[in-house]
């Protein structure tokens, strides 16, 4: 097993009002030869673009670990997490007549976690669109949104939303599809389902996304 870390370095601007006296501080406790003013540029008068920056720089080490396949995992104990097997079918067209043009789902990274895109356009406006998945029997509605024709939406793999809408637990297989309300039709409208992975060896898992900002 080998042990990788890659330093991020952070750069952070603060104002110097320490050298610029009509410069806002940033935290009050940060000024500690004379008081800041508080009046916005446009009462005080004063011009900020002129005040000197001070560059703080911090390193933050984030540890990643690769597997005997080359895979790269957040914990050691990921390389050897069993991999879930599946005999889900989904249902590959949108309803017949629906207002559905398409559903689309691909991989993607949030903030340096795999995850997923799910991408969707309707001719006519949804009122009510909910996400749903399927691991057993039934589909339940894990993400709500509203009042939309066309848009995307960002899942994380993992136990944490990190700037995502909702969130896919690892080393699963689901179901996954849209619920439409339209309401010019009084329908409810169902699209075409996509079976995710969220196994280690899945194009959402293989996807680098550990020095990507998403």
């Amino acid at each position: 097993m080998l042990k990788l870390a890659w330093p991020l370095v952070l750069a952070l601007l603060l104002v110097a009002c320490t050298q610029c006296p009509d410069c806002i501080c940033p935290k009050q406790n940060e000024c500690t030869q004379q008081e800041c003013p508080t009046a916005p540029a446009s009462e005080s008068g004063s011009d900020y673009a002129k005040c000197p920056k001070i560059v703080i720089t911090k390193n933050v080490t984030f540890t990643k670990y690769v597997c005997a396949n080359g895979r790269i995992v957040d914990a050691s104990d990921e390389c050897n997490a069993p991999v879930a097997t599946t005999n889900l079918t989904p249902v590959l067209t949108n309803e017949k007549n629906s207002s559905i043009d398409y559903v689309l789902i691909e991989p993607a990274c949030i903030f340096g976690v795999n995850g997923g895109n799910v991408k969707f356009k309707l001719n006519n406006f949804a009122r009510d669109i909910w996400v749903q998945t399927r691991i057993d029997n039934n589909f339940k509605d894990i993400y709500h949104t509203t009042n939309l024709y066309e848009g995307s939406r960002l899942f994380a793999i993992g136990d944490k939303l990190v700037n995502s809408d909702f969130n896919l637990p690892k080393n699963m297989f689901y179901l996954l599809r849209l619920k439409f309300f339209i309401p010019s039709l009084n329908q409810t409208q169902y699209s075409n389902e996509h079976l995710i992975s969220t196994n280690p060896d899945s194009d959402f898992m293989t996807k680098k996304c550990a020095d990507q900002a998403r």
